[in-house]
């Protein structure tokens, strides 16, 4: 991987020593086309949070000082005790339900508010599939729907 995941993974390093986490290990991995960091070890689950709040602000900060850093690196993934790995496997696994829904009726189906992060994941999942589009409304809302809807055929 490139340079910026090296640089990434040292913020993360120096950042997991400074809480007191030093013996977690940091393994570079690709997630869902993305760039990521897996945080192992005894009491890697502390990083995660309620409702995964700790691993969010742990990625928004390695991405913030990342962005210093090398400021135009894309965004790396930051996952802890393999938590985010099997929230979007869980997604994935929902949307997969949806598309089959969306082909079946031929109806566009909503799915629930999602953030950013999740949202990229879904449209990014299925941006090869010919037969299905998805649309997220341009607001600014932090929590947005998205809508799966057969593509018209030409």
């Amino acid at each position: 991987m490139a340079d910026y995941v090296a640089s990434a993974r040292d913020i993360l390093r120096e950042t997991l020593d400074r809480l007191g986490f030093g013996e977690l290990e940091i393994q570079e991995e690709n997630a869902f086309g993305q760039p990521a960091l897996q945080v192992t070890g005894k009491g890697a689950e502390a990083l995660v949070g309620p409702e995964g709040d700790r691993l969010d602000d742990l990625q928004y900060l390695v991405n913030r000082l990342l962005s210093e850093r090398l400021p135009d690196s894309p965004k790396i993934r930051v996952d802890a005790a393999r938590h985010r790995t099997q929230q979007d496997e869980a997604l994935l696994a929902g949307v997969k339900e949806a598309v089959e829904q969306v082909r079946a009726s031929g109806k566009p189906v909503q799915l629930p508010p999602m953030n950013s992060y999740h949202r990229r994941i879904v449209h990014n999942a299925l941006l090869k599939d010919k037969t299905i589009l998805t649309w997220s409304p341009p607001e600014k809302q932090r929590m947005k729907q998205i809508t799966l809807m057969p593509a018209r055929k030409k």
